[in-house]
């Protein structure tokens, strides 16, 4: 079983999060969003955990991997650190346009 994290309660979060739920090889562990009552109400229709803070998902011992839909700016940020927290990622957008063609 792989427990996720979606970090986003956006249209694209709300996707991703209930695409994990009806998975039989994953479980929603929490979903985060900065705005709190779009966290809350998510969590609470998909039964699971739920935070202000997106960083904070990725030390969580309890959680695999992490799907970002943040906004577009956020990526390569919470992407990195969730990689270098030892988490698979998926992030919602191609990361290339933000890391490789900057360092050309």
């Amino acid at each position: 079983m792989l427990n996720v994290a979606v970090l986003s309660t956006g249209r694209i979060g709300q996707i991703h999060a209930a695409n994990v739920t009806a998975s039989p090889l994953a479980r929603l562990v929490s979903v985060a969003d900065t705005i709190a009552k779009a966290a809350e109400t998510l969590a609470q229709k998909l039964g699971c955990e739920w935070s202000t803070d997106p960083q904070s998902q990725l030390s969580r011992s309890d959680i695999d991997a992490v799907i970002v839909g943040t906004p577009t700016d956020t990526h390569v940020p919470l992407t990195l650190a969730a990689i270098t927290a030892g988490k698979a990622v998926l992030c919602e957008k191609p990361l290339r346009q933000f890391i490789v063609e900057p360092l050309r």
